[in-house]
């Protein structure tokens, strides 16, 4: 068998749903000559299922050459401007993060521009991780903004605790009630600046506990606990804290009454 054809067998190997994942690393040992065939595997229709896709992503990663990092944006790009229907919408996001991790673990001069394009224009968990991983300062408030969504959330709270002090100014105004909508706030707005709040806490320093000082009489009692709770994991607050731990206590989730 030629070289160009065992080529072409590993990357037919890699559309099979089974087959797949064990041609991965013969398809990485291609190297360079294979980026081409790769890109155009990843960037190949849509449709609901998006395994082969990804593992042609993960063999750009693999491959690593600077060639494959300009595919893997091409990759990014492609994917971000698609327009599809719910199903394919949800097997293309698995790409497009997939595409973004990767970026994030190998840089390149584009890459942050463009996962910050990506995410300003949905949350997505990918973008989230390899902006902090790539520690791009300018993601800080997109990666706040993620807090507010299911899947973003834990990748934007991992990549916010890496920039440290240097979120603490977004967060400490993501923690703050929006002005005249307490009676409109929704229960995922609640939980955002809830998790900002445990943030903070993780991050600590004067700014961070200024701000959770200042959620302990937030008008949401999920707001309160979680503020209270974060600054007596670091000691701080006093008999302050005292109210909105003792409102804690009948919290209907055990663990957070049982912390209380």
């Amino acid at each position: 068998m030629t070289a160009g054809s065992s080529a072409e067998e590993v990357l037919r190997r890699l559309r099979d749903l089974h087959d797949g994942p064990a041609a991965l690393a013969e398809a990485v040992a291609l190297g360079g000559r294979a980026v081409p065939a790769l890109e155009a595997l990843a960037r190949d229709r849509p449709g609901p299922i998006a395994a082969h896709r990804q593992l042609a992503v993960r063999a750009l990663e693999g491959i690593g050459t600077a060639e494959a990092r300009s595919a893997l944006e091409r990759v990014l790009a492609d994917s971000m401007a698609r327009e599809l229907d719910p199903v394919e919408r949800q097997a293309e996001g698995e790409v497009l993060s997939a595409a973004a991790r990767a970026l994030g673990e190998l840089g390149g001069a584009g890459a942050a521009d463009l996962l910050l394009r990506a995410l300003a224009r949905r949350p997505d968990a990918g973008c989230a991780e390899a902006l902090g991983r790539l520690g791009e300062p300018r993601a800080v408030p997109l990666l706040v903004a993620c807090l507010a969504d299911a899947v973003a959330r834990g990748p934007a709270r991992l990549a916010l605790l890496r920039f440290g002090p240097r979120a603490v100014a977004a967060l400490a105004e993501a923690l703050a009630p929006p002005p005249g909508a307490e009676g409109d706030e929704g229960a995922n707005a609640v939980l955002a600046r809830s998790v900002a709040a445990e943030v903070l806490g993780e991050i600590a320093g004067p700014d961070a506990i200024r701000a959770l000082a200042g959620a302990l009489d937030d008008g949401r009692r999920a707001v309160r606990t979680a503020a209270a709770l974060a600054l007596a994991r670091e000691g701080e607050g006093g008999e302050t804290i005292l109210p909105a731990l003792g409102e804690a206590l009948v919290d209907e989730r055990w663990e957070v009454a049982e912390e209380a």
